[in-house]
């Protein structure tokens, strides 16, 4: 497991072990990837004003902005 050092204020530092974030499968190509997730929020169902969170590889996701990436369902340049 990493470690990570945090500054706790007045000069004094801790040592705390991350554990590593599992990976998922791409919701499009199903590679095991650090994946990304869909930033789109959702308007609709008990999900409704949450974001769709699809795991999605670099090459799959589609970027938007630096940190906005959509699955292809949800690109907004396929629904206008």
């Amino acid at each position: 497991m990493p470690c990570v050092h945090v500054d706790l204020g007045n000069g004094v530092t801790a040592i705390v072990k991350v554990a590593p974030q599992p990976r998922k499968r791409c919701w499009v190509c199903g590679c095991l990837c650090n994946a990304r997730l869909c930033d789109f929020i959702l308007t609709e169902g008990k999900r409704a004003g949450k974001s769709c969170d699809k795991p999605l590889c670099s090459d799959c996701a589609v970027h938007c902005d630096p940190d906005v990436d959509y699955c292809p369902t949800h690109d907004l340049r396929l629904t206008r």
